[in-house]
Formats: C-alpha cells, structure tokens, sequence
C-alpha cells in the first residue's frame, strides 16, 4: 500500500470554498469570506438561496452546517 501525504487542506475547507464561490459568484473567493458565509448561515433568518446552499454544503460534505460552521474556525488565517 503506498504512502500518501495527506492533502494540504481538509477536503471540506475546498469543497466549501468550491460550493460558496459559485453560489455567491465570486470566482477566487478567499478562505475568510467562505468562513464567514458557513458561519453566518446559522446566525441569521434564511432565505431561499441560503437554504440551496446549506443543502449543497451538507450533501457535498456530509456534514451538518452547524458542524460546518464550527470546522471553519480551524481553517488557516490568511
């Protein structure tokens, strides 16, 4: 079995920034934008479009979006 390096960033951090950036039609979003649309997701009434994109998050990343948001506080800062 080969030895693999492990991925520089933890697959939901890019799959995050994958699913806000196209939601949100910013093509280079960066980590701290991302970061703060995860979070605000669980502190504020949603809309429409933000419950379309708390169902991508959770399904592209089996998480909840409130355990989302609790991962994006380990993502780096930049």
């Amino acid at each position: 079995m080969p030895n693999r390096a492990a991925p520089t960033k933890p697959l939901q951090l890019v799959t995050c920034l994958s699913i806000v950036s196209k939601h949100t039609h910013i093509p280079k979003i960066s980590i701290e934008v991302a970061r703060d649309a995860v979070q605000g997701l669980t502190a504020r009434t949603l809309t429409h479009e933000d419950r379309q994109l708390i169902d991508e998050l959770e399904k592209r990343t089996g998480m909840s979006i409130a355990e989302l948001a609790k991962l994006t506080n380990r993502w780096p800062q930049v």
